[in-house]
């Protein structure tokens, strides 16, 4: 596959109407959206989105009147409305969360019996119709979390002691039967991109208390292990962009994570955490090497680091009325696509609630002068 070194996003800056004004770079803007409300909901989660940032997904909590359960709900940013799916009927799978959505508003997700997971299975919702993905020969249940443009998933299969990464497409299943050069099982894959690279968490075979971030290409024989931060030894990859960028969490034995990127050109550099935090993970990458992600301090801190500086969320809100991403323990930016759009989760109005930001200026709008001095930005095409 081919992979390029990070490009830093263009700037447009915007100039105060003054003759002594000077130019100056400022923090990216966004406008939020909440993911939700649906008939009947009584909490939401944003939790993953499309490369190009046309679509979101996550989930919605349905009240006793509403059937109750849970169900996989899909954002378009054109519209920007959500719509709730349909649960799987046979096995009836009332519990769904969506996960990871594509380029054509295709998502893959877990149906489980109840809300802690009993029973997964990996579903995918295509034109609104929810589909059991076929499991790998001996397996009866899984978990899918990403699926790419031609509808290949990355997952997991079994649990516990004998979980294994595994792939699904409505065709079939396979368990990523490679392993780290030195032996290492892979157990989970979170991602995948179009070129087929795979991301995810695979078992240090000498330290049990361990685990390794690797990538995975179709053709390779074993995983590759990306390295830790300086003084860790263990991570995980969460998050991998179009071309090839891995984001995720470094740790010394699965303590006190630091958020990461990994780049071919920079191998892996530590994510500035934003003041006061002390640990974190990376959760979201994009081409341009843009990183989300959410760090801790006595809250949970969603932040956006991009490629210059690492910013609170909250902070770069256009219109943060109702919206309480600081000060509680719910809060996550968990995606960033490729235009910049974020998908996470935090309190609106004191309930969780799943959220969108789209970047202003967004693509083809017109800057408006007479503003205070503002730097804006547009991705680079």
């Amino acid at each position: 596959m081919s992979i390029v070194a990070p490009r830093r996003p263009a700037r447009l800056t915007l100039l105060v109407i003054s003759l002594a004004t000077t130019p100056a770079l400022a923090a990216p803007l966004f406008t939020i959206y909440n993911l939700g409300p649906v008939t009947n909901s009584t909490a939401a989660s944003g939790q993953g989105i499309s490369p190009s940032g046309n679509f979101a997904t996550g989930f919605a909590n349905i009240s006793a009147a509403g059937g109750g359960g849970s169900r996989a709900v899909l954002f378009s940013s054109a519209t920007t409305t959500t719509s709730a799916l349909p649960n799987l009927v046979s096995p009836a799978r009332n519990f769904s969360q969506g996960r990871g959505v594509n380029d054509s508003g295709t998502i893959v997700g877990t149906g489980a019996t109840t809300f802690f997971g009993s029973g997964g299975l990996p579903i995918l919702w295509k034109n609104g119709v929810a589909t059991a993905l076929p499991l790998p020969s001996g397996q009866t249940g899984g978990r899918a979390f990403s699926i790419n443009n031609t509808e290949v998933s990355a997952g997991s299969v079994g649990g516990g002691s004998v979980e294994f990464a595994a792939t699904f497409s409505p065709s079939g299943s396979a368990i990523l039967t490679q392993t780290t050069v030195d032996g290492g099982r892979l157990v989970t894959a979170f991602a995948i991109n179009d070129a087929g690279r795979v991301v995810g968490q695979a078992l240090s075979p000498t330290n049990a208390a361990v685990t390794l971030p690797f990538y995975l290409d179709p053709t390779d024989p074993a995983a590759t292990i990306l390295p830790s931060l300086p003084g860790d030894n263990a991570g995980i990859a969460f998050a991998l962009a179009s071309n090839g960028f891995v984001a995720g969490s470094s740790s010394l034995n699965g303590a006190n994570g630091k958020p990461f990127l990994w780049t071919p050109a920079s191998g892996t550099t530590a994510v500035p955490l934003p003041t006061g935090a002390t640990t974190g993970s990376a959760r979201g990458v994009n081409r341009d090497g843009w990183v989300v992600g959410t760090a801790s301090s006595a809250f949970a801190l969603p932040f956006l680091y991009d490629g210059l500086q690492t910013h609170l969320i909250q902070n770069l809100l256009a219109n943060p009325a109702g919206w309480n991403l600081t000060t509680n323990t719910s809060s996550a930016a968990l995606g960033i696509a490729d235009n910049g759009n974020v998908v996470g989760q935090g309190l609106f109005n004191g309930v969780v609630s799943g959220y969108v930001l789209i970047p202003i200026p967004e693509p083809g709008s017109v800057a408006v002068l007479a503003v205070p001095m503002l730097a804006l930005w547009r991705r680079r095409r």
